[in-house]
């Protein structure tokens, strides 16, 4: 109907006539996604443009670390301590365009406790200890029967940040 009378009345009579918004009318379907594309580049230094592939790159050399499994916040803070300028958004997009992700989400049962003296006030070294019990896999293929899971134990002064000690067992005893 509209289309009979376009050049007869004006197009905001004909629409209201219709009972259809004049938006609809001009309205035309575009493929594919839609919005502002995703940058190419990131800024690093506050200078310098670098690809993207440079930045996946940089996050996969984090993730082979050893003990390293972040998520895409805390990896946003390892490449802001790099001096890359990006935020949280374009590193889950780009680690979850390279499979990246985990996958796992932590979930709090019960009411938290929170740290109640989240700064140590240490007077002199050997004052506080921090004992950290990591399970992990030492694979030897060489040698049949030697790839299996351990634990590890190290002991570090906190309050000059150095290990002082530790050990590997395959069974956690007090022999450790």
């Amino acid at each position: 109907m509209i289309a009979q009378y376009r050049g007869k009345w004006p197009v905001a009579d004909l629409c209201q006539w219709a009972g259809v918004p004049k938006s609809s009318l001009y309205y035309k379907a575009r493929e594919g996604v839609r919005g502002i594309r995703p940058s190419t580049h990131t800024i690093v230094g506050g200078i310098a443009l670098v690809e993207n592939t440079v930045v996946v790159d940089q996050i996969r050399a984090i993730l082979t670390m050893d003990y390293c499994v972040y998520g895409y916040r805390k990896m946003t803070e390892e490449l802001r301590d790099m001096e890359y300028g990006l935020n949280a958004k374009k590193v889950y997009q780009l680690m979850k365009q390279h499979h990246l992700l985990s996958g796992k989400r932590i979930q709090v049962q019960g009411k938290r406790k929170w740290v109640k003296h989240p700064r140590i006030e240490a007077e002199r070294p050997m004052e506080y200890l921090s004992l950290e019990i990591k399970y992990i896999w030492r694979g030897r293929p060489a040698v049949q029967g030697e790839s299996r899971y351990y634990y590890q134990l190290a002991i570090m002064d906190v309050t000059v940040a150095e290990f002082c000690a530790g050990s590997c067992s395959a069974a956690f005893d007090r022999q450790m």
